[in-house]
């Protein structure tokens, strides 16, 4: 089906288009357009949406903008109606880490290590460029990190154990 074609088909029949039901678990996927982590995204009356908020919006009603439309199945990408809940951000927290789905990285200087993009050798050449006079721009540039990153380390707001 063609882009133009898909627009003018109604909100109901895009979703039973773009619907493949698991047989193993129930759920209803969604095969259109899906964000980085799964989640169906979808245009409706010229605004984006997750499909799955959507789905409960145009089948349950409108909801605050403070609640979230959950998953029991924990899968993003499903919008069957009877896998989905409605909870607070505290709520979808909560059942992150009740199923063992929160990121917990190492504390301090580890977590710091994990999450980088530069290593010890090269923040210490950072250091040793900007030393000599380099402009933080030039830096950024070179070891294609964000000029925040490079004010950081010349301010020693990150990296500060590294000499």
């Amino acid at each position: 089906m063609k882009a133009w074609e898909y627009r003018n088909i109604s909100i109901e029949d895009r979703f039973e288009q773009s619907k493949q039901i698991d047989l193993n678990t129930g759920c209803h996927n969604f095969l259109g357009f899906r964000t980085h982590q799964g989640y169906g995204k979808i245009k409706y009356k010229g605004r984006a949406y997750i499909a799955h908020r959507l789905f409960w919006i145009l089948n349950k009603g409108e909801l605050p903008q403070d609640k979230h439309v959950l998953h029991h199945c924990d899968n993003p990408s499903c919008f069957n109606l009877e896998h989905l809940f409605i909870g607070t951000n505290a709520d979808n927290v909560a059942d992150k880490v009740a199923k063992g789905r929160q990121y917990r990285p190492a504390g301090g200087k580890e977590h710091h290590r994990s999450m980088a993009k530069l290593t010890e050798t090269q923040v210490i050449e950072i250091k040793n460029l900007l030393k000599r006079g380099y402009s933080q721009a030039d830096i950024h540039r070179d070891f294609e990190i964000s000029r925040q990153s490079v004010s950081d380390i010349a301010t020693n707001k990150t990296w500060i154990w590294v000499k």
